[in-house]
């Protein structure tokens, strides 16, 4: 085959802290875990922005949100005006389909383009008989949403054209929240998870943005996010605690769901012959706080936010057990699917191909001669709880970055380690009532970076 066949899932709220390739011991994922170990694991991915919308556009087109016009979730992509990567391939002679969660609008224009077949779901979609949109008609799938979807990814492979090469975007709704597991999960490992070391922290150095969240482990009970109600017994002081382990175990049993359907597809593409011609990657569309900061959801520019699991597996270009420290960002994937396939990156795209990372050895901590060293952000959040930003973060060293006007004008912030060993952004705030508006270090990335 003159072209390798591409795979790409896409999980969603995945935090790098649920995946034991990436480090954590809250959950076991051991057909993710062999992903890891028979390709690339990139230590330093990054959403360029923690919402899914957003983030799942920057997959397909090589942008940034900016570019895109994509910033809140309620946006949609224009084709008229976008191509992605379904469309470059399919005008090249690949067969490709577009099937489970989309979170990128619906209808017109916005429906998705550049695939032979779609079967996508509207919004969210349901963990319980999901409706999906097949070809522009709705149909409810039976089941629990992650077998569906990949039921449907083996269905689709199954009918494909064996002389034609093939790409598979595989989105999944899982594990964000509501966390509704299958209940052959339920029964998850009860010892104690490991809490994160920031579970408690006061905030009282942050932001106003960060003291205004709601989104606080400690009262995800007032807001029905836990799958079991307390003890009536249960002191005040050990709610903290207590929500924070039912609600991490919870979202590990969805994860269970995924990496067993993440076997199901890797067993396949053995079986039928197709994994050394295969690129496969795996990824989210950008993190999640499990904890962290004593925080759920996403939104805030802290590492836990923004940075995602990514492991890539290509037998015949990437060597088992590579892994790399240099930054990797969601706007790559489309300029390194279309190297490795031996086309041209379109004019316009702002990232570039991670096939450098995977060809040749790289020392502890080296990166490729004039390899990023910040990362591009893009992020949109709710009015007067989170900071509309746009700037670019130097991980681990100190910058700037301009905010929006959700909560007064912008506020000088600076990247630096919190106390579990992440870069953080930490907000200065003035101290006696005036506004500062901050100007970046560094331009926001209008081009590749």
């Amino acid at each position: 085959m003159s072209r390798p066949n591409v795979l790409l899932i896409v999980a969603d709220d995945h935090a790098s802290a649920a995946l034991g390739a990436c480090g954590a011991r809250a959950n076991r994922a051991p057909h993710l875990d062999s992903w890891a170990a028979d390709g690339l694991r990139l230590d330093a991915s990054f959403g360029a922005n923690a919402l899914g919308a957003p983030a799942r556009a920057s997959f397909l087109t090589g942008k940034y949100s900016h570019a895109t016009g994509i910033e809140p979730l309620a946006d949609a992509i224009d084709h008229g005006a976008e191509s992605t990567l379904g469309m470059w391939l399919r005008a090249v002679g690949y067969q490709t389909a577009g099937l489970g969660k989309w979170r990128r609008g619906h209808g017109g224009r916005a429906d998705p383009q550049g695939f032979d077949d779609g079967n996508v779901w509207p919004d969210q979609g349901a963990y319980f008989d999901p409706v999906t949109i097949e070809m522009g008609a709705r149909r409810t799938n039976r089941g629990y949403v992650t077998d569906c979807l990949t039921d449907q990814d083996l269905a689709w492979l199954a009918r494909r054209q064996d002389e034609q090469p093939c790409f598979l975007y595989a989105g999944r709704k899982a594990p964000p929240d509501s966390c509704e597991p299958h209940s052959r999960h339920r029964d998850r490992d009860a010892e104690p998870l490991p809490e994160p070391l920031t579970l408690r922290d006061d905030l009282r150095e942050r932001s106003r943005a960060a003291a205004s969240s709601t989104a606080r482990i400690e009262r995800m009970h007032e807001a029905r996010h836990l799958p079991e109600a307390a003890p009536a017994e249960l002191p005040a002081a050990e709610r903290l605690a207590w929500n924070c382990q039912a609600y991490i175990r919870n979202y590990c049993r969805c994860v269970d769901a995924l990496d067993e359907n993440v076997g199901r597809l890797l067993a396949y593409l053995a079986a039928e012959g197709l994994r050394d011609d295969t690129i496969a990657r795996y990824a989210s569309d950008h993190g999640f706080f499990l904890g962290e900061h004593g925080w759920y959801d996403k939104r805030f520019l802290y590492e836990p936010s923004l940075r995602i699991p990514c492991l890539m597996r290509f037998p015949c270009g990437i060597a088992p057990a590579t892994t790399r420290s240099c930054m990797a960002l969601n706007v790559d994937f489309a300029p390194t699917r279309l190297d490795w396939a031996g086309l041209p990156s379109p004019d316009g795209l702002q990232g570039r191909s991670l096939r450098p990372l995977a060809a040749g050895p790289l020392a502890a901590g080296q990166r490729p001669i004039g390899w990023r060293s910040i990362i591009g952000t893009g992020c949109t959040g709710r009015i007067s709880a989170f900071p509309r930003t746009t700037g670019s973060v130097p991980r681990g060293s100190s910058c700037s970055i301009i905010t929006g006007a959700l909560w007064g004008a912008g506020e000088p912030l600076t990247a630096i380690p919190d106390r579990s060993g992440n870069s953080s952004i930490r907000n200065r705030i003035p101290t006696n009532g005036t506004t500062v508006t901050a100007r970046p270090r560094t331009p926001a990335c209008n081009a590749p970076c």
